[in-house]
This record gives structure tokens, C-alpha cells and sequence, in this order.
């Protein structure tokens, strides 16, 4: 049980940090407002989840411990569900309705996309 915790944790801190970097890096490199590091990070959160669950596990190629830390650590701690709706109610509380309304959009619509592209990846995986 403690390893499960482990992986969990381990998983959660790494993800945290990669989310912080991209964040930073695309905040810091584009001149526009729109939270793009936030939509990166949940586009690739929900696009490894899925490649985790529909090839890696379905497939038994990583063990549960592995599981555990790649979705419930480093996914939970890299996406940023929390951020997207802080930063989508800024929109909204300055006025900003065409951001908001771009921003839920894309969080929504994109990561989904993410999902699908795994799926697909994963079967095409599966037939090499």
C-alpha cells in the first residue's frame, strides 16, 4: 500500500513541475493573453491518459504501480482543471466574454481530441 502512495506522489510532484514549465515557457514566449500553457498541458494530460489506459494498461504492459503513477500522479498533477476555471472566470470578470467563451471551448473540445488521437494511436500500435 505505502508503494502505491509513492508512485501516486512521486507522480503528482513530477507532473506538477512539468506543468509549471510549460506554463511558464509558453507565457513567457507568446504575446497574447490567452492562456495557451494551460490548454497545452490539458490537451497532452488527457492525450497520455488515454494512450496509458487504451494501449500501455489495456494492453498489460505496465504494471498497476505504474499505472497509478503515470494517471493518478503524474496526470493528476500535470492537468490543470483548477487553473483553466480560475482563468476562464478572469475572463469573465474582466469583461473579457470572447476569451472565456474560447477558452472553455478549447479546454473541452481539444482535450477530447487528445483522447481520440490516442485511441487511434494506441490500435495502430497494437497492429506493429
Amino acid at each position: 500500500m505505502f508503494l502505491s502512495y509513492l508512485m501516486i506522489g512521486t507522480g503528482s510532484a513530477l507532473g506538477g513541475m512539468t506543468r509549471y514549465a510549460i506554463s511558464k515557457v509558453f507565457s513567457e514566449n507568446l504575446p497574447f493573453v490567452f492562456p495557451m500553457g494551460t490548454l497545452v498541458v490539458n490537451v497532452l494530460g488527457s492525450f497520455i491518459a488515454a494512450l496509458v489506459v487504451f494501449f500501455l494498461a489495456e494492453k498489460s504492459l505496465i504494471s498497476p504501480n505504474t499505472k497509478l503513477f503515470l494517471i493518478t500522479g503524474f496526470c493528476g498533477g500535470f492537468t490543470t482543471l483548477s487553473t483553466f476555471t480560475l482563468e476562464t472566470t478572469s475572463f469573465f470578470r474582466g469583461n473579457e466574454f470572447a476569451f472565456a467563451f474560447l477558452n472553455i471551448l478549447s479546454n473541452i473540445i481539444l482535450p477530447i481530441c487528445g483522447i481520440f488521437l490516442a485511441l487511434y494511436l494506441s490500435r495502430f500500435l497494437t497492429k506493429i
